[in-house]
């Protein structure tokens, strides 16, 4: 999850809100359940629509 923050800094694909919702995540500030693991799977696809790479 810290490749795509730092990914999506540069590339600005995911809107503020949605940059803050991963941020919470990737440094373990907020925990995932499967709601918000759905969430940011819908972030990842429309990251890798835009070039990003695992």
């Amino acid at each position: 999850m810290r490749k795509m923050v730092e990914w999506n800094t540069k590339a600005k694909i995911l809107s503020d809100k949605e940059q803050e919702y991963l941020v919470n995540f990737a440094y373990g500030l907020k925990k995932i359940n499967e709601f918000h693991e759905n969430n940011l799977k819908r972030h990842l696809k429309k990251m890798q629509e835009s070039g990003f790479e695992l």
